[in-house]
């Protein structure tokens, strides 16, 4: 961040949702950040305004669990 200030816990969860998105179970992803699950995770990041965020958490784990299905 500018000027030396630490990165807020918004701007981190942003970051790192950014970072794993697609690579694990959601719920797996809102645990390591913090979250007891994908539902609180994704209401959040929808709270902060990045609904697409929040689908891309999601998206790409869904994907693959109907193509085995």
């Amino acid at each position: 961040m500018s000027g030396g200030r630490p990165a807020s816990r918004r701007d981190q969860v942003i970051e790192d949702c950014e970072w794993l998105a697609g690579t694990d179970h959601p719920d797996n992803i809102a645990r390591r950040l913090g979250y007891s699950s994908e539902h609180s995770l994704t209401a959040q990041l929808q709270h902060w305004g990045r609904h697409d965020l929040a689908e891309r958490v999601t998206r790409g784990y869904r994907t693959d669990c109907r193509r085995a299905a």
